[in-house]
């Protein structure tokens, strides 16, 4: 009773690749933070004002991790997911068209850590 295994190999390959281009879609944001000073001084800011988005960032981050493991027991561990990456996706978005610095920026930030 010899199984043909390669009409189950596509599946588990495709989901594999889905996996690996989604990871490298949730770490593109982690990438922005890394430009984040440059973004800054063509707006017309300097690192100070960068590492105040940053310390935002970072609290948000703190408190998230703390909460996150509640919230992946009270929605599931996808959709858990699916939200962090809703706020990832809007502070990428919102990094692009901010206006300038202030609060947008801060929000942005804070949706980063979240995220």
């Amino acid at each position: 009773m010899a199984t043909n295994i390669s009409d189950d190999a596509p599946a588990p390959t495709r989901l594999f690749g889905i996996f690996c281009f989604a990871a490298y879609l949730l770490s593109v944001p982690y990438g922005t933070t890394f430009l984040l000073s440059l973004l800054m001084s063509h707006h017309g800011g300097n690192e100070g004002t960068a590492g105040t988005v940053i310390s935002v960032m970072m609290i948000s981050t703190i408190l998230s991790v703390v909460l996150s493991g509640h919230l992946t027991d009270w929605l599931g561990f996808a959709k858990s997911i699916g939200v962090a990456s809703l706020f990832l996706a809007l502070s990428c978005g919102g990094f692009a068209v901010a206006p300038g610095m202030g609060t947008a920026m801060l929000i942005c930030g804070l949706m980063l850590g979240i995220g």
